[in-house]
């Protein structure tokens, strides 16, 4: 008990200087009214009289009266809550704190009712109403983008925050870690005593830098139970069109799903598919298409924790395009494209480029375009141009940097090739046996994913920045062993299915709108991580034994409206005495 009397404190103590009111209020009741005296004829009838007389008594002991303890009690109530008590317990954060909110699709998996997001929500505002009035609180969106929502005091500013949180919404896209934690490195190193509230699932890399601040990962979620449809695409085979659709169970358990295939708004086809726990719950389906398909949808039937996963769809809209080759010359990347069906490929020199028309070429003279945006596809072999056109875009070997990316040096480590990432320019490409000379030393920007990496650096990144797609080959080709492998057109081929072809589209099920992002395997992934760390070496000793203050005067507020009810009912049935 003394341990716990230790543990308790009152954050405005002077507020208990409001007991003293008791003093005046015990007094009225000893001081009874005066009455004057007066002379009758016989007290046989007016015993009641003399007893209230000698109640009314001035300074008469005090007699036991339920109104007056009423009063006392409410007094005291009001007293203690104005005082706001609080006891001492282990807080998560503590001073000033920068949450970062997980708003990626992962987010919105239902094993936690309504969803992961709306528990995050929750324990952002627990967070907050744990703090002390003077702390500042920085909300951070993490999604594609980092989004800071508001910058506030805990006290003054609670209400913002509040609805800061309340507005907050989950997309579908996958959490961008890199620019959120930059954000929250950046305010935690321009103020003391803070901490860095990381609210997520986990699907986090684990290869990011440290931050300058103590961090806590607070989980969110427990289940796994999902299925999603992890690829679908439509491409063109030997006789005729084909689908290519891959479904993954994610649970540690075995699942059944019926796979529903519609083209133009008709059902095609309907499977079932039982997929064997993860990691081995994989179904890969080739599917035959008439000829004449031009919309494909595919669904899950039945439930799961995740939804928007369970349904995709896709355009048959064979690949076309006006691409631009631009450099001193690349034989190798010139037939790659050029066999490319609905491919129209132009040649330009890197002096060329700058010119508005384009001339000559693989495909010059009249059908040439006559300016350089009305490419869809323009590729810098080598060579980089004082102004960047619109479009999409492929630099290999960049020998300078660009307001897109930076180039810093060249480097000749190019062993242990790792992929670092599943993307759609990687579908059926085998990178095992590649061997390169050197690379551009190409730091990957915040906007791009490093595909391909090595010892040295990255060798294929590709990424999408205000609605412009681009790949970036670090190495020249020419110094590889690249485009004599069997994988070079199949790459070429994926790079231009990716940077040409309509994205596949993720249904939304909501009544007012529906959202389009690439799937994405990783955030089907719902399995929550239990065992994140992040921030610097000493974070998990400075979170050791942190103490935050729980306050309870609203407990105190309800239970003085009670009494204060209970006293007017004592009082309007004339009891109390």
């Amino acid at each position: 008990m003394l341990v716990r009397f230790l543990t308790m404190g009152f954050i405005t103590p002077a507020a208990l200087g409001l007991f003293l009111l008791a003093i005046p209020i015990i007094i009225f009741y000893m001081l009874r009214l005066k009455r004057q005296p007066m002379k009758v004829s016989s007290l046989l009838l007016w015993q009641r009289v003399l007893q209230d007389q000698q109640a009314n008594a001035p300074w008469q002991k005090l007699r036991r009266n339920l109104l007056l303890l009423l009063q006392l009690l409410l007094l005291a109530l009001i007293a203690l809550a104005l005082a706001r008590p609080y006891r001492l317990v282990e807080a998560k954060v503590q001073g000033n704190v920068i949450i970062l909110l997980d708003a990626s699709a992962s987010m919105q998996a239902t094993d936690i009712l309504p969803s992961r997001f709306e528990a995050a929500k929750a324990e952002a505002l627990a967070l907050i109403r744990a703090l002390t009035p003077d702390d500042t609180v920085s909300l951070i969106l993490a999604a594609d983008t980092a989004t800071p929502l508001l910058t506030a005091k805990a006290g003054n500013d609670r209400v913002a925050l509040e609805k800061a949180i309340a507005d907050a919404q989950v997309t579908n896209a996958a959490a961008n870690w890199e620019p959120a934690l930059a954000l929250a490195a950046a305010g935690a190193a321009s103020q003391a005593n803070t901490t860095i509230a990381i609210l997520s699932d986990g699907a986090i890399p684990a290869d990011l830098p440290a931050l300058p601040a103590p961090a806590r990962w607070i989980p969110i979620g427990s289940g796994m139970d999902n299925q999603a449809i992890v690829a679908l695409a439509a491409r063109d085979g030997r006789s005729g069109p084909e689908l290519f659709i891959r479904v993954m169970n994610f649970s540690d358990q075995s699942a059944s799903r019926l796979l529903e295939i519609k083209v133009d708004d008709r059902l095609f086809d309907a499977r079932d598919l039982n997929l064997p726990p993860y990691p081995k719950g994989n179904a890969g389906l080739t599917i035959a298409l008439p000829a004449d398909a031009r919309r494909v949808e595919a669904r899950l039937g039945g439930s799961d924790f995740l939804l928007p996963d369970d349904a995709a769809q896709t355009q048959l809209s064979g690949l076309q395009g006006r691409v631009l080759l631009n450099g001193p010359g690349n034989l190798f990347l010139e037939r790659a494209f050029s066999l490319l069906p609905g491919i129209s490929v132009f040649q330009a020199s890197g002096e060329a480029f700058k010119l508005p028309p384009v001339n000559g070429g693989i495909e010059g003279g009249d059908n040439a375009p006559s300016a350089a945006g009305s490419y869809d596809l323009t590729i810098f072999d080598r060579t980089i141009p004082d102004t960047l056109p619109d479009g999409n875009l492929i630099f290999i070997a960049p020998p300078q940097s660009t307001p897109l990316f930076e180039v810093k040096g060249v480097f000749s480590n190019t062993r242990q090739i790792a992929l670092s990432a599943e993307h759609p320019i990687l579908n059926y490409v085998n990178f095992a046996n590649l061997h390169v000379a050197q690379a551009q030393k190409v730091q990957a920007p915040a906007w791009a994913k490093t595909l391909l990496n090595s010892q040295g650096g990255p060798l294929l990144i590709a990424g999408e920045k205000s609605g412009r797609r681009a790949a970036i080959i670090t190495f020249d080709l020419l110094k590889s062993d690249l485009p004599l492998q069997i994988d070079f057109p199949i790459l070429i081929a994926n790079l231009s299915r990716w940077l040409l072809a309509q994205p596949l589209i993720i249904e939304e099920e909501t009544a007012s709108s529906q959202s389009a992002n690439p799937l994405n395997a990783a955030e089907s992934n719902i399995r929550p991580e239990q065992n994140q760390i992040f921030g610097t070496e000493q974070s998990a000793a400075q979170h050791n034994g942190l103490q935050g203050r729980q306050e309870f005067w609203p407990l105190l507020v309800a239970l003085a409206l009670l009494v204060l009810f209970w006293e007017w009912w004592v009082y309007w049935q004339g009891g109390g005495a």
